[in-house]
């Protein structure tokens, strides 16, 4: 399994982002996820149970599910 390299990873997104029209939600939870894969010891996968996502991102469990799927669909 390859590791994550948060900052390359970061840095990326940020340049990325300001090419792209992304919500509120999908930035938040981008975020949370490579936060925390970056505490779990930069972990590509993992699992976060939707409770943790939803208090974390402050999206409901509809907003979780729609920024999830439109960052899946952006790649």
């Amino acid at each position: 399994m390859t590791k994550l390299h948060f900052h390359k990873e970061k840095n990326f997104f940020m340049d990325w982002l300001m090419f792209q029209d992304l919500s509120t939600g999908e930035i938040a939870l981008w975020h949370t996820l490579m936060n925390t894969g970056n505490r779990l010891g930069q972990k590509r996968i993992f699992n976060l149970p939707t409770s943790t996502l939803t208090k974390l991102t402050g999206l409901s469990k509809q907003g979780l599910m729609k920024a999830r799927k439109r960052l899946m669909e952006r790649g």
